[in-house]
């Protein structure tokens, strides 16, 4: 599976200055309400969709469900600067990408410049790096597009004027380039009589860049999954079944449902789940729980707040990554260290926002029992104890001992527990 593993953010609403933060297989977000946890996951799936050129949704890449992130005067943190997102991956199609944005004369956000970096390139510097040129002006707004052997301008005419992302995704990867590609009308239209050896050789060069394929990276490369916090009101009865309770219906593979109720029984929540039809052709969700089945309703309120992780999880085909906000709310510690455990032995990646300590030492456990690596384990602490946030990307040992952890980490915790034995 292709991963990101380093994010870096900036101007991007509480992250003033730029902040990076390395990505694991299991990366846990901590730190004290409103620091900044939702917005990096946002961001995550944002640059995720924007590295695969994902043409549904670079139209508005930072409102992406459940991440409505708003607009360019919502997401800046100083509107005067540009935003920007990048980020690194383990992945053996692309190394690097970068997205800047900025806001017009209107007030839209646009896309400014946009680079990749491909892994066969040893040195600093981008493979492509598109950029927009005096676009405020009236008379030749253009883009500057350079490779590591090449540099071109075009008028924004002969590219597009809905932006370099659109153009990337809608035309540039299919192979439709300005000019068809043709280099004599590339010098005819720039009105160069004769002809001109660098300007046809750079133009050539451009051309087989975009030709090579290497921006046309698989679909779903960086496949994420964002399972919405809100939990929908619990009804005996459905006409219509909720959209995440859909998989649950009788015409899913019964291997699915098999992997559901294990993991039900593997948490301790629930022996089985099913859709049951009344004599009115309605539906209900039917729990097995040690006494036998019940409606959905009658059954925990933990149940149904972790029932829409669990379908995703247990019915995902794909290799992907997930993004959790806060898995524990409703049930009990016990469930919550048994969640920790049990998604250790899966194949995805998880980002997971948390505020239980259950969680976090059931994956340290998890290290020091050598289920997984210690390389697999990142606690990103999020610290606003200044004027902005801080992200402290923090590392455990073999023994899942954590590592250097930052001025401030869990000092309420550790106050308390000195308060309770009569320290202070």
């Amino acid at each position: 599976m292709n991963k990101i593993k380093e994010l870096t953010l900036d101007n991007i609403r509480c992250f003033v200055s730029p902040q990076t933060a390395k990505i694991a297989r299991f990366t846990l977000l901590v730190g004290e309400n409103s620091t900044g946890k939702s917005s990096f996951m946002g961001s995550f799936k944002t640059f995720a969709k924007l590295s695969d050129l994902d043409k549904k949704e670079i139209s508005a890449p930072f409102n992406l469900p459940p991440f409505y992130m708003g607009t360019y005067s919502e997401l800046a943190n100083d509107r005067s600067r540009d935003i920007k997102i990048s980020g690194r991956f383990e992945d053996d199609d692309l190394s690097r990408a970068s997205f800047t944005f900025k806001q017009d004369c209107k007030g839209n956000m646009v896309d400014k410049e946009v680079e990749f970096q491909f892994p066969k390139n040893s040195t600093s510097k981008p493979d492509i790096r598109i950029s927009r040129l005096n676009d405020h002006s009236d008379v030749d707004p253009r883009i500057k597009v350079q490779g590591l052997n090449f540099e071109l301008q075009f008028s924004w005419a002969n590219i597009s004027k809905l932006g370099i992302l659109k153009w990337l995704t809608d035309y540039a990867v299919h192979g439709y380039l300005p000019f068809s590609g043709n280099r004599h009308n590339y010098l005819k239209n720039i009105n160069y009589i004769h002809n001109n050896d660098d300007l046809t050789s750079n133009f050539t060069k451009f051309g087989n860049f975009f030709r090579s394929g290497k921006l046309n990276r698989p679909k779903s490369t960086l496949f994420i999954e964002s399972l919405d916090p809100y939990i929908i009101r619990r009804e005996r009865k459905y006409k219509q079944l909720p959209e995440y309770f859909k998989s649950l219906d009788k015409d899913q593979i019964e291997e699915e449902h098999e992997k559901l109720n294990l993991m039900g029984q593997e948490l301790g929540l629930w022996n089985g789940i099913k859709v049951s039809i009344t004599k009115d052709n309605e539906k209900q969700i039917m729990v097995d729980t040690s006494k036998g089945y019940h409606n959905l309703i009658d059954v925990g309120y933990g149940i149904h707040s972790l029932l829409n992780i669990c379908l995703a999880i247990s019915f995902q085909k794909k290799i992907c990554s997930f993004t959790l906000q806060q898995p524990e709310v409703h049930i009990h510690p016990v469930a919550q260290s048994k969640l920790a455990k049990y998604i250790v032995h899966t194949d995805h990646q998880y980002l997971i926002e948390t505020h239980s300590d259950h969680m976090i030492d059931e994956l340290r456990l998890c290290v020091k029992n050598g289920i997984i690596s210690c390389e697999d384990l990142v606690i990103l602490y999020f610290d606003n104890s200044c004027s902005e946030t801080t992200i402290h990307s923090i590392q455990v040992n073999e023994q899942g001992n954590i590592l250097n952890p930052p001025v401030g980490y869990r000092d309420f915790f550790i106050q308390q527990t000195d308060r309770l034995l009569g320290i202070i």
